[in-house]
């Protein structure tokens, strides 16, 4: 028994590039991430918090908690903290009402 391509000759066979083109396992974080809109608070940053946020599957508070406190000296600064801090809030309201795990999927 052969394999799909000798068992029907007029099937063609994928070259070397489209192979590897199909079945590339697709990046977690977007292209996205190489512009920035609105300033440049996160580029400077070894990862910046969308990299970290989209690979660790953060919820939206905890998400928000890493953006605000990464950037509050470069962006929004005291304010941003006091942003920190309200995600902070909900997120610990949510532990305390047993609507939210402390493990991850």
């Amino acid at each position: 028994m052969g394999d799909a391509y000798s068992e029907n000759p007029q099937r063609i066979r994928p070259t070397e590039d489209v192979k590897t083109s199909l079945f590339k396992r697709p990046k977690i974080v977007p292209k996205s991430t190489e512009k920035q809109e609105g300033g440049d608070h996160y580029k400077k940053r070894k990862i910046q918090p969308i990299d970290y946020i989209l690979a660790n599957k953060l919820s939206f508070c905890e998400g928000n908690v890493v953006k605000y406190v990464t950037r509050w000296r470069d962006k929004g600064g005291l304010e941003d903290l006091k942003k920190a801090r309200q995600y902070l809030d909900f997120l610990i309201e949510q532990v305390e009402q047993g609507q939210e795990g402390h493990s991850r999927p």
